[in-house]
């Protein structure tokens, strides 16, 4: 009996020893991510804000609107659009500002200067922002800001995940 009981022993250290090596290894992937994404991290395609309306502006160069999130990305095209299909215009008077702060600390930045060089603003193409994000999870401030005085004022926006073409 004490073999026997012995042998089990072994075998459930074994299994055990098994677990902890895989979790240990996974851990460090991109694979781990998916099956355990922390709790904070949106799902896509990610819903930014409402669309806002018209308003003069307070004060030349004023941010409208701000958000922060997280995202997990692996791969396909980013862009923000009016729609969670990914084929909306977008309309913002005046610029959509973007910082994405990757997996491993460094940030990639862009300005979306909407304005028509502040001739007048209308809806333009989903915005393509895959170049700023990196595989794993992304951190994400959007902000809307003026440029030019006048109104602010916005569409619905989505960040959306479109399959590689």
């Amino acid at each position: 009996m004490t073999d026997r009981a012995s042998t089990q022993r072994l075998r459930w250290a074994g299994v055990l020893f098994a677990v902890a090596a895989l979790a240990v290894g996974l851990s460090g992937c991109a694979y781990f991510e998916r099956l355990f994404p922390p709790r904070d991290v949106k799902s896509f395609p990610v819903p930014i804000t409402d669309a806002i309306p018209e308003r003069p502006v307070l004060t030349k160069g004023e941010i409208f609107f701000t958000t922060e999130f997280a995202v997990r990305y692996f791969e396909g095209r980013l862009v923000l659009s009016s729609n969670l299909r990914g084929d909306g215009s977008v309309f913002v008077d005046d610029a959509i500002s973007l910082i994405v702060t990757h997996p491993d600390g460094t940030q990639a930045s862009k300005l979306f200067d909407l304005s028509n060089s502040c001739l007048g603003t209308g809806p333009v193409d989903p915005l393509d922002v895959t170049e700023l994000f990196a595989r794993g999870i992304n951190r994400v401030q959007l902000q809307l800001r003026d440029l030019c005085g006048g109104a602010v004022a916005s569409s619905r926006l989505w960040l959306v995940n479109l399959p590689k073409e």
